[in-house]
């Protein structure tokens, strides 16, 4: 017998800048850049042009939570099913605290958003979400991963993904992009030892 099943496919970063990151309703999203913070009234998202190694093209958005909510858009996709991922940086080392969580909502539905906070020691009773953690930037910042889900892409090739800053966040948020993962069909071999397996089930009978 031979069990269906198939090798993981490797993930797609996609940066998130200008060309493919608008409003939720996919209305142009007007932004400031500069080499250094964003405007601290919270109320518009920025690109922070370099940081460290971190940059360019770095999504940042200052206190107050009040941020309009941000689709990044993953063109030029065959159809099929894939995994989406987001990635947001988090300051004051690997176990930040108070202003360096720089937390994030993401999530595959526009005003459906997921709370990520970062927590080192999450409990059942809160929504705390440990992403993974993937880079480390001189141990002063970390670069998180959310697996959001899965999505049916169709002929048209795209898929979205929607971001706000955090509500309870008391710094900022730091959008970085977007990736995503074809899900593998099983494959003919693993499909035939089925076949092969349902014919053996029915001479049985």
């Amino acid at each position: 017998m031979i069990l269906a099943g198939s090798a993981q496919a490797a993930i797609t970063y996609v940066d998130a800048d200008p060309t493919n990151t608008t409003l939720a309703d996919g209305s142009a999203l007007t932004v400031t850049t500069s080499g250094t913070n964003a405007p601290a009234d919270g109320t518009t998202w920025h690109i922070r042009t370099s940081h460290g190694n971190v940059g360019p093209d770095i999504y940042c958005v200052a206190p107050a939570a009040s941020a309009p909510e941000i689709r990044t858009t993953i063109s030029g996709l065959a159809a099929g099913n894939y995994n989406l991922y987001a990635y947001y940086w988090v300051g004051g080392g690997a176990a930040p605290t108070g202003n360096n969580r720089w937390d994030i909502r993401a999530g595959l539905v526009s005003g459906a958003l997921t709370d990520y906070e970062w927590d080192d020691a999450p409990v059942a009773d809160n929504a705390d979400i440990d992403p993974d953690i993937l880079v480390d930037d001189g141990g002063a910042r970390y670069l998180h991963q959310i697996n959001l889900g899965v999505v049916t892409v169709d002929g048209a090739g795209l898929a979205h993904v929607y971001i706000d800053d955090f509500s309870g966040n008391d710094n900022r948020t730091w959008y970085d992009g977007v990736g995503y993962e074809l899900v593998p069909e099983p494959s003919s071999t693993a499909l035939l030892g089925l076949g092969g397996l349902t014919l053996m089930i029915r001479r049985r009978r």
